[in-house]
């Protein structure tokens, strides 16, 4: 009849203890990891959001610059019935006051 080795207490429940320290530091682990991911992916949302907004300014800051160019500014005037004036009257002296 062959024996078999016995194991010592000791070494069953350090053997247990080290089991549960590996799977509480590999489901950490994990954790970890999907959140990093998860942040990953946020950032790359972000990231995208700021690349729309930047075109988007850009073709605002053309819209705005082309709006106020003379020659627009011009073309209005005259649409709306603007003239040029023909005589230009300044005022001078200390008690020069416009008078309906």
């Amino acid at each position: 009849m062959r024996f078999l080795p016995t194991i010592p207490t000791s070494l069953t429940l350090w053997n247990l203890t080290l089991s549960i320290v590996v799977i509480v530091l590999g489901g950490a682990y994990v954790m970890q990891v999907s959140q990093s991911t998860q942040h990953g992916y946020t950032m790359r949302d972000l990231e995208d959001s700021v690349q729309e907004l930047q075109v988007t300014n850009e073709r605002l800051t053309t819209a705005v610059a082309s709006a106020t160019s003379l020659g627009t500014v011009a073309e209005r005037m005259q649409i709306l019935g603007f003239v040029d004036s023909r005589e230009v009257v300044y005022l001078t002296g200390v008690n020069s006051v416009a008078v309906r």
